[in-house]
């Protein structure tokens, strides 16, 4: 009889524990969805955000190899004008 006493607190006790780690469980898991759903908004805005700023360095480059001063420092005219004369 007092066998079946140690057993079933035995039981007991490992039913809680099985509980309690479950629950812990749960937690870590509901804490990694988390973050990983903060990570992927946080990556889709890094990259909306680095598209928009190709976009405005290219803008950026145009108009700077249209500007006369930038023109006239790089030579463009000088290589027109030998094109012109072959």
């Amino acid at each position: 009889m007092e066998g079946f006493i140690h057993a079933d607190i035995f039981f007991f006790i490992t039913s809680i524990a099985v509980i309690g780690l479950s629950v812990a469980l749960l937690v870590l898991f509901w804490h990694l969805y988390k973050l990983t759903r903060t990570l992927r908004n946080l990556a889709e805005k890094v990259e909306r955000e680095a598209g928009e700023y190709v976009e405005a360095s290219e803008e950026f480059r145009e108009k700077m190899r249209e500007h006369p001063i930038v023109r006239m420092l790089l030579g463009e005219k000088k290589h027109a004008r030998k094109a012109k004369k072959d």
